[in-house]
């Protein structure tokens, strides 16, 4: 009987070990997210309207004019993040994403958008890439039901529910980089395709994942809207 406790016990401690290996990423990309909401809190307090911050000059953005893209090929807001490839990645500051997208994935064939995500984000094929012209650039970093592959899979949004509206997202596309703020984030049944072909009137962006993170049970969407397109 001594030994069956043992036994026992050592499995549950095994359990739980195992499981807080996998889901390690997803625990400490929100620790990684707190903290730095923290700190940009604290830094914020130490003054409101100086030009300087911790000894560095603050940078504001300049309101641009208000007409769709007025802005077009000029610079655009100053951001931290270089991206890792000028001919398609996505960064979002907010949550500290900067990845590769592979284009033309196609969202049927779980083989191809399966090796995709192990080089980035995919973009599903038949959806248009960025533009000035109408449509909906779809970009998706799915998760899977083995637990295995949960961070390998998982990673890149896992902090996308913490989007906000008007939060930045960039996208760069041969050479040219391309503003979105977002306008809505929503958790959707999984079986629902209305976001990848809902038909729009504008250029948007929609980003999709899993929901919870790692967990195939809901999918996350964020929508965002085009603000401005600039040279690199």
């Amino acid at each position: 009987m001594k030994f069956l406790k043992i036994l026992s016990n050592l499995l549950i401690l095994s359990g739980i070990i195992y499981f807080a290996v996998i889901f390690y990423p997803i625990y400490s990309a929100e620790a990684r997210y707190y903290l730095k909401r923290l700190s940009t809190i604290n830094n914020q307090q130490l003054t409101i309207d100086d030009e300087s911050v911790l000894g560095k000059t603050a940078i504001r953005e300049i309101p641009q004019p208000d007409t769709p893209f007025a802005n077009l090929l000029q610079e655009g807001p100053p951001i931290a993040l270089e991206p890792v490839n000028y001919e398609g990645a996505i960064l979002v500051p907010e949550i500290d994403v900067n990845a590769p997208i592979v284009w033309d994935v196609p969202v049927t064939d779980k083989n191809d958008y399966m090796q995709a995500l192990n080089q980035g984000v995919a973009h599903a094929k038949g959806t248009p890439k960025p533009s000035t012209n109408p449509g909906n650039t779809y970009l998706f970093s799915h998760s899977t039901a083995n637990v295995r592959n949960i961070a390998r899979y998982a990673a890149v949004f896992t902090l996308l529910h913490h989007l906000q509206k008007d939060d930045r997202i960039i996208i760069f596309y041969q050479q040219k980089r391309y503003d979105y703020l977002v306008e809505e984030n929503e958790v959707i049944s999984s079986f629902d395709t209305t976001p990848l072909l809902r038909e729009v009137d504008k250029p948007i962006l929609t980003l999709q994942t899993c929901d919870p993170p790692g967990v195939p049970k809901n999918r996350r969407i964020v929508t965002a809207k085009l603000v401005g397109v600039y040279e690199k």
